[in-house]
């Protein structure tokens, strides 16, 4: 698959920026690959895609589920970049 969708709750993030330091969590975003198995070790994979449509629609399910209390993102395996 090439797209995984990633959701990260408040307290993942807390607990990310507690291990590291405070905004730690969207700085290593934007390192995208360099830190992502950092990063998912603090999420929750929602669904794996072959489809960039797919997967979006998967993130705005995992969106609604969250709320305002989290955060969801897609990562791509062959560009190694978290979008949303």
């Amino acid at each position: 698959m090439r797209y995984e969708v990633w959701t990260w709750n408040v307290d993942d993030i807390k607990g990310y920026e507690d291990a590291y330091y405070p905004n730690k969590f969207e700085e290593d975003l934007e390192k995208a690959g360099h830190c992502y198995y950092t990063l998912t070790q603090y999420g929750n994979l929602a669904g794996e895609s072959e489809s960039e449509d797919e997967a979006m629609t998967m993130a705005m399910r995992a969106e609604d589920d969250l709320g305002m209390y989290g955060m969801v993102f897609i990562y791509d395996r062959v560009e190694k970049i978290f979008f949303n």
